[in-house]
């Protein structure tokens, strides 16, 4: 008996394979088939979908992204496919907020240098957490710039900023895009 090892195994299965489906192309061939099972490939070929996922982890941030203060921002910049439309794209972000301090946080979320969305939150803490849809135009520099900004504000007539600081939001590395094309 012989052995092969896994990998060899798994070559000689793939060679194996190549070897008969050139033999079914060649009797295909031989009975005037060949031109449909080509025609099939071709459709086939031109009907793939192509699902993919870039998360923030992905890209190397293995740690929440911390914005606090009374304003910060941060670009992080996601790749895609470059000059490809993509379908059904979607922002899946993942996090949280902290408001330990006074005064109003507003989160901004934008696409590209556009603003997707806009909230003030309250309570102590919450979910920052949303979904919405990315504009599937092609990009011909293959990014997508995801922009994050957090602010806090301090009350109409307050005389101090006092503790605006301690309002954090966090985005996780679990932050994602998930597109077709």
């Amino acid at each position: 008996m012989i052995k092969i090892s896994h990998e060899r195994g798994s070559r000689y299965r793939l060679v194996l394979s190549i070897i008969g489906a050139v033999f079914a192309l060649a009797v295909a061939a031989q009975s005037g088939a060949a031109g449909e099972v080509a025609a099939a490939l071709d459709e086939l070929a031109a009907n793939s979908i192509v699902s993919e996922q870039i998360s923030l982890q992905d890209i190397g941030i293995t740690e929440a992204i911390t914005l606090n203060g009374t304003d910060e921002r941060r670009d992080i910049r996601l790749p895609v496919p470059p000059g490809v439309a993509l379908t059904d794209a979607m922002l899946e972000l993942d996090g949280r907020f902290m408001h330990a301090g006074n005064g109003l946080t507003e989160f901004t979320v934008s696409l590209d240098g556009y603003a997707v969305s806009a909230r003030v939150l309250s309570g102590a803490t919450g979910d920052a957490g949303l979904r919405i849809g990315v504009d599937g135009s092609p990009r011909p520099d293959g990014i997508i710039l995801l922009g994050l900004a957090w602010t806090s504000n301090s009350p109409e007539g307050s005389r101090k900023n006092e503790g605006l600081g301690q309002n954090i939001l966090e985005a996780f590395p679990t932050t994602r895009i998930t597109y077709r094309y």
